[in-house]
């Protein structure tokens, strides 16, 4: 384990960024990454429903894939022409390796490794982005990092004078969810077939709403069922353990801006729910799902929080929750509830200097830029510390 401080850098020349991209994904295994792509595209293409949704859940790998492609044409001005998102991934795949180079040889394998088993099963690198985020945002404001002999908490960081154990933590897509990102997967993806017969012509527009009473049962034989029976009678049906309601959405019109489509969508459903929308020569057809019992996304993040190692000194936690939109982690970081909670917990744990928390929303952040618009929450110990402070003034 190395003790010798280094920095990194968090500009990006144009000339930086198509030999950054390649030597990344030389890094974690060039036919690893075409593998995985060529596979999530044989599963979205096979999956009607949920690939679109896979299509979000992935939307690193699916972006630096078309990035790399795009930069492989033989166009010289092709750098000058990416677009924000996709030089924002290319940027963050640098900085990846910046960070790779800065480690001694056995972190270095610990980390590649962790990025190559992200390419695996139902991971994708959503967390490591979300880990690189916030190492930039330590380094755009000065930080240098070392590291430690520790085990539980190895990577260290100076800045205004104080050091902290940098110590992330990342939050499920199901933790805290009454209906989980699994069982909404299965579910659209049985309901593909019945939505021809749903789609009605008259209305032209159709909302198939899915509540359940808490949540939803392993096996969703019964609950396909009574959407059919919904369908078939444009109707609501009530079931033991969920109901199903076939709506027209008479504000709908043909030719709407999907976010007009969406704003008409949010009169009907719950916050937070999961929807879909597929739309044909018939008409559009819109499904959701929710749970009557609340999510507590928050109660879920407290519980992995307070499992945190307690670290001798000063500890700063960069959270990410993922699979978060903006306007969900609005309404909870809003809730005086949440946070009283959360400054219940860093009262408890005074080592805890401060909570960085991130959602899906600032996965495309430049690394040598703070973010557009909504920015992680920060939050802080209440403590009068003079290292609290310090760390306050320098981050923000």
């Amino acid at each position: 384990m190395s003790d010798k401080p280094f920095r990194l850098e968090t500009a990006f020349r144009d000339e930086d960024i198509k030999p950054g991209l390649f030597k990344f994904l030389s890094t974690i295994g060039r036919r690893r990454f075409d593998d995985r792509v060529k596979a999530l595209r044989a599963t979205t293409a096979s999956r009607p429903m949920s690939g679109r949704l896979l299509g979000e859940v992935f939307l690193i790998e699916r972006g630096l894939s078309e990035v790399a492609t795009f930069l492989g044409g033989r166009a010289a001005d092709r750098v000058k022409r990416l677009p924000a998102p996709s030089r924002a991934l290319v940027e963050t795949a640098i900085f990846a390796t910046r960070f790779v180079d800065s480690l001694p040889s056995d972190m270095r394998e610990v980390f590649v490794d962790d990025l190559q088993q992200a390419l695996t099963g139902e991971r994708s690198l959503q967390t490591e982005w979300h880990f690189l985020g916030a190492l930039a945002w330590f380094a755009r404001n000065g930080c240098r990092f070392w590291l430690r002999d520790d085990a539980d908490a190895p990577l260290m960081g100076g800045i205004a004078g104080t050091d902290v154990a940098i110590l992330p933590v990342a939050l499920d897509a199901d933790a805290g969810r009454r209906v989980g990102r699994r069982a909404w997967f299965g579910l659209a993806d049985q309901l593909a077939p019945l939505f021809a017969s749903a789609t009605d012509p008259d209305s032209k527009a159709v909302l198939i709403a899915i509540e359940f009473d808490n949540e939803p049962p392993e096996d969703l034989t019964a609950v396909v069922q009574t959407v059919k029976s919904a369908i078939d009678q444009k109707a609501k049906i009530n079931a033991d353990g969920w109901s199903v309601q076939f709506r027209e959405l008479d504000k709908v019109r043909p030719g709407m801006e999907t976010t007009d489509v969406l704003k008409v969508l949010a009169e009907h459903i719950t916050p937070g729910a999961h929807y879909a929308l597929t739309e044909s020569d018939d008409g559009l057809l819109a499904i959701a799902a929710w749970s009557k019992a609340k999510d507590d996304i928050p109660a879920a993040l407290l519980a992995q929080l307070e499992e945190l190692v307690e670290t001798s000194g000063n500890t700063v936690v960069p959270a990410f929750i993922e699979e978060v939109s903006p306007d969900e982690w609005q309404r909870h970081i809003e809730n005086d509830s949440f946070r009283t909670r959360l400054t219940g917990f860093l009262n408890a744990r005074p080592e805890v200097t401060g909570l960085r928390l991130s959602h899906s929303g600032h996965l495309l952040t430049r690394p040598g830029a703070a973010p557009l618009g909504d920015v992680p929450t920060l939050i802080w110990n209440p403590s009068d510390e003079r290292d609290v402070q310090l760390m306050r003034a320098a981050l923000g």
